[in-house]
């Protein structure tokens, strides 16, 4: 029992040691959520994502139901944690999820963090 503990213990000491180092280089951690799953009203899209930092939601990826447009308009991305969206720097628009989400990464770490 005790060198569960021990090793317990030490599991938590590097992931704060990690978080401290991508505090320190400005690196946020995202996690993306299904909207269908944690959100109950309405009726969600399948590829239709909360963006999350540290528990916080922060901003949504969303996947257009219309695939008949062009392909770099198939995603939506937009930071909604901030008070004051600027149009084209905090919102936009990829053609995957992929190019939405560092695109997303992009804006917040210019806008996001403050």
């Amino acid at each position: 029992m005790a060198h569960v503990v021990t090793l317990h213990l030490g599991i938590v000491a590097l992931v704060a040691a990690l978080l401290t180092v991508l505090a320190q280089f400005g690196q946020t951690s995202f996690v993306l959520k299904r909207g269908k799953l944690y959100r109950s009203s309405g009726q969600w899209q399948d590829e239709d994502y909360d963006v999350r930092a540290n528990g916080k939601l922060v901003g949504r990826l969303i996947h257009a139901k219309n695939t008949s447009g062009p392909p770099e308009l198939r995603w939506t991305w937009s930071i909604t944690a901030i008070a004051q969206a600027i149009p084209g720097e905090t919102n936009g628009h990829a053609s995957t999820r992929a190019e939405a989400m560092a695109k997303f990464r992009a804006a917040w770490a210019q806008h996001g963090k403050k």
